[in-house]
């Protein structure tokens, strides 16, 4: 049995996410990346 507030790694299988901030980190990484090909002047 899992205690509340246990915390596991991301590679372990008791490991849960919170699915809702996918489209957040999905932004922000395409953000970044965004940002990193302009400055490139690509």
């Amino acid at each position: 049995m899992m205690d509340e507030g246990e915390i596991f790694g991301q590679h372990h299988p008791q490991a849960r996410f919170n699915e809702a901030s996918l489209p957040i980190g999905a932004a922000l990484h395409a953000g970044v990346a965004i940002a990193w090909l302009e400055r490139q002047g690509r």
